[in-house]
């Protein structure tokens, strides 16, 4: 029996099919509208560094606003 070790890797998110969720450095803004629209259902996460903890945001259908999960 082999024990494999771990890793991490990335690739670009224009080439995966599956679902992914984007890593953004700036935090979404849920006051403000999207212009130009962002495509609808895409998800990203932003790292808090504060709390530690990664948020998570959706598009909302229109493509206009972000909504935290």
């Amino acid at each position: 029996m082999a024990i494999n070790r771990s890793f991490v890797s990335t690739q670009d998110v224009s080439t995966v099919t599956n679902t992914t969720i984007e890593i953004v450095a700036v935090r979404p803004s849920l006051d403000i509208l999207n212009d130009p629209p962002e495509t609808p259902n895409r998800m990203v996460g932003y790292h808090d560094s504060v709390s530690d903890s990664v948020e998570l945001y959706v598009v909302d259908r229109s493509g206009l606003r972000w909504l935290r999960v």
